[in-house]
């Protein structure tokens, strides 16, 4: 903890507010409450936490539930795979990644109306997508942003497990369901490429 409070302090974030990850190890220094606490107090420009330990909805609750005064709000990670316990014990929002992020917010706008009906719909129509990219990572990441004409390369430098073509198909499946659904806006991005 000393050497990440030292590390952290050293960066000039020019006033603007810091996110710890807490990602779990190997990856990351899964870090207690009580040493994200001490980081908080010990460096100011730390101000939210992006909790993806396992598991997440208690840790986030345990973390706001000891509430250090320089805490502004804690995200949920793990590519939204357990955002609605998350957001019911506090989390202020998550941090997945872009694959589906028009549906995410769907989700959170409809949590945050009071919604949690429509909430719970939109979870469950994500999960199967987000169970292939917890296996696939970036690779399934990158291969929905192409199926969304978002992006036409899907190289991944990480050395994750490679979709080969029955994985492809079932992604395409997926995605199509979901667009089938009215879950997906269309990408801009696409319409501008043609």
């Amino acid at each position: 903890t000393d050497e990440i409070v030292a590390s952290l302090a050293a960066v000039d974030t020019a006033g603007l507010p810091m996110i710890l990850q807490n990602a779990p190890a190997p990856i990351g220094a899964n870090l207690s409450p009580a040493a994200i606490h001490q980081t908080i107090e010990q460096v100011d420009a730390v101000r939210f936490v992006k909790e993806e330990g396992l598991p997440a909805g208690q840790r986030i609750g345990r973390l706001l539930a000891a509430a250090s005064p320089g805490l502004l709000g804690v995200l949920g990670g793990g590519g939204a795979r357990a955002i609605i316990e998350e957001l019911s014990r506090g989390a202020c929002g998550a941090m997945p990644a872009t694959e589906l992020v028009d549906l995410h917010v769907a989700l959170y706008d409809a949590w945050c109306a009071g919604d949690v009906d429509a909430a719970r719909g939109y979870y469950a129509a994500s999960l199967p997508l987000l169970t292939m990219q917890a296996v696939f990572r970036t690779g399934l990441t990158k291969q929905v942003l192409r199926l969304r004409g978002v992006i036409s390369n899907v190289h991944v430098r990480a050395d994750y497990p490679a979709m080969d073509e029955a994985d492809r198909r079932e992604c395409t499946e997926l995605v199509s369901r979901l667009d089938a659904a009215g879950l997906l806006r269309p990408c801009e991005l696409a319409a501008a490429h043609g």
